[in-house]
């Protein structure tokens, strides 16, 4: 439902509870924009991260190679009334979540449009 689907944005909520269970070093949080932007890098960071070793090079282009899962059918562009609700809707709550973890990117201050947002590249793992 619509509410269900609203609270899945509420970032900072969850942050703000994984950040009372663990040390923020032990925690690595990357933006789905910025992954698909740049998969290898990412991938690379969340290897490095976990403490693991790349996987042989024809393992590494077959991983990078695979289709994507879970992605979304269509691509039709949201009306830009209910964009513009949205983004309303969500900037306090992404000021928060920017404020707690430190990061701008949070803010998502420099998206167009929902379907291809102009991000940031970030390659560090924090």
């Amino acid at each position: 439902n619509t509410q269900q689907q609203l609270v899945k944005g509420m970032y900072v909520t969850s942050m703000r509870d994984w950040l009372s269970s663990f040390e923020r070093r032990r925690l690595l949080v990357l933006r789905l924009e910025d992954y698909h932007r740049s998969i290898q890098s990412h991938l690379r960071c969340v290897m490095q991260f976990l403490g693991l070793t790349l996987p042989p090079i024809m393992r590494w282009r077959r991983m990078l190679a695979a289709p994507h899962a879970n992605r979304r059918l269509g691509g039709e562009l949201m009306l830009p009334k209910t964009f513009a609700l949205l983004k309303s809707f969500y900037a306090p709550l992404n000021m928060r979540l920017a404020q707690l973890m430190n990061d701008q990117r949070f803010l998502w201050a420099s998206i167009a449009n929902y379907t291809a947002p102009d991000v940031h590249e970030h390659h560090s793992c924090m």
